[in-house]
């Protein structure tokens, strides 16, 4: 009653082994392109940089200073956010970019100018 399934025999519908039908195929192991994965390494080794960098240039390096320092980069208000204003050099939050009038502290409160006029 068992020994075939419309006429094909069981040894071929089933395999007894999980697969039905024929055996699948093994798949090749895919190589990395050498080039991608060259412009990865050169990713995490610019990256692996920067971070370095700027961990050294803290007066005091820690992993929570290096996270309030790295997350004061895109602006002074991101900066503020996370408690940063008014940064010197070489305290966490203190970015080049921040400091407009290149006296050492960044994201400093902005004097409102007044202009005399005649």
């Amino acid at each position: 009653m068992w020994q075939s399934v419309r006429g094909v025999p069981m040894s071929q519908v089933f395999d007894f082994h999980g697969h039905s039908g024929s055996r699948p195929k093994r798949r090749a192991h895919r190589r990395i392109d050498p080039l991608i994965l060259l412009l990865g390494l050169v990713f995490l080794a610019t990256a692996a940089t920067f971070v370095w960098r700027e961990y050294t240039a803290i007066r005091e390096p820690s992993f929570a200073n290096l996270a309030l320092h790295l997350a004061a980069f895109p602006n002074c208000e991101t900066a503020s956010m996370v408690g940063l204003t008014s940064a010197q050099r070489g305290e966490p939050g203190y970015w080049l970019r921040h400091d407009t009038d290149f006296d050492g502290i960044a994201c400093e409160p902005q004097e409102s100018a007044v202009f005399l006029q005649r």
